[in-house]
């Protein structure tokens, strides 16, 4: 049986999947990411949808956070949240196994950050939520000290986040130096499971408020690295300041950015289910089956690269296939909800949890 569910988190986890999804196959298939110089003032409106996936994982890992918090007010069994959590961890390391054109053994990508945030669920279904906002700062410092002694480059790639040559691998990815670790990644899962109820009850001028103060803060930290010498001081304060675009590592300014934006579009897609239902309708079929999808198009860059044509097709093909790929989710939803999406990723962590 389907269980009641939040269009509006349904409609987050759709938009995140999909701009992730058109970011992705721009990068596996198209020529004209890796060849040109001017991406973006060549293709603007291509460039703009493949920038929106900047809010795709913060957005995904958010709703997880959400849905957690939905999850323990309906059962309030731990145990079997733990054993979700357990699973989805490893179902991530299977998948580094399988997809060894962008993963290795010791790889930390988003499943396995929303498994590990979902064993921390017991100890953040019984703290108030004011620790838990102490908790999320805690988090986002802990971050910068441990990015500071291990000196982590400001730019990493995707082979130096699976590098087993690095003193202790496993540990060193999963919690400060992987793709998603959780420093500070899980701080993004604690804020959306704060922010459920205000979900739940149309609170959003809370967390409009929560979500503008965070940007203060970003205007704050990339101020004082634009106008003052602070990022000069010391690599720890360096890393509080500096902005970057990119989030490989995460820094100060990126990090409060992205939090504080997600308020903002979990508004925007309230106001797209409310009033816009049919035009939403697409986006909230995909977000029910995000994990299914978001585990089968990475075979999409195992298959590409295996056959050695990654980057090697035009615009339109791109993105003829990127339209045809989400198009056949849509569509597969439709006919796969009415078997109650059974085996699907979604379906085999319930049933064996």
């Amino acid at each position: 049986m389907i269980e009641k569910r939040n269009l509006t988190l349904d409609f987050a986890k759709g938009f995140a999947l999909i701009f992730m999804i058109v970011q992705h196959f721009s990068v596996w298939l198209w020529e004209g990411y890796s060849k040109s110089t001017s991406v973006a003032s060549e293709n603007p409106i291509y460039f703009a949808a493949i920038s929106l996936s900047a809010f795709s994982a913060p957005l995904f890992i958010f709703c997880a956070g959400s849905g957690a918090s939905f999850f323990m007010e309906k059962y309030r069994d731990h145990k079997k949240i733990v054993k979700r959590g357990v699973l989805l961890i490893i179902t991530g390391y299977i998948l580094n196994l399988l997809i060894t054109s962008w993963f290795t053994p010791a790889s930390w990508y988003v499943l396995h950050l929303i498994g590990f945030a979902f064993i921390t669920v017991p100890l953040l279904s019984v703290i108030k939520s004011w620790q838990r906002i102490i908790l999320f700062w805690l988090i986002f410092g802990l971050s910068i000290v441990f990015q500071t002694l291990l000196n982590t480059p400001y730019s990493i790639n995707s082979p130096r986040m699976g590098d087993l040559e690095l003193s202790l691998p496993f540990l060193r990815f999963a919690f400060v130096e992987g793709h998603f670790p959780v420093l500070p990644w899980l701080a993004f899962f604690i804020f959306g499971y704060n922010g459920a109820q205000d979900i739940a009850q149309n609170r959003y001028r809370k967390l409009l408020l929560q979500g503008a103060i965070l940007w203060l803060i970003a205007a704050i930290f990339a101020s004082m690295a634009i106008f003052t010498d602070l990022a000069e001081l010391n690599p720890f304060i360096s890393r509080i300041v500096t902005i970057r675009i990119r989030f490989y590592p995460v820094l100060g300014p990126a990090f409060l950015f992205l939090t504080g934006s997600v308020p903002f579009l979990i508004y925007i897609f309230h106001f797209a289910v409310k009033h816009f239902g049919f035009f939403s309708a697409w986006m909230v079929s995909i977000g029910r089956i995000s994990l299914s999808v978001f585990a089968a198009h990475l075979f999409v860059k195992q298959l590409v690269y295996n056959s050695d044509m990654g980057g090697e097709f035009s615009k339109v093909f791109t993105i003829s296939v990127t339209v045809a790929v989400l198009v056949f989710c849509v569509l597969a939803e439709r006919l796969w909800s009415m078997v109650y999406y059974r085996f699907g990723l979604e379906w085999l962590i319930r049933k064996f949890s």
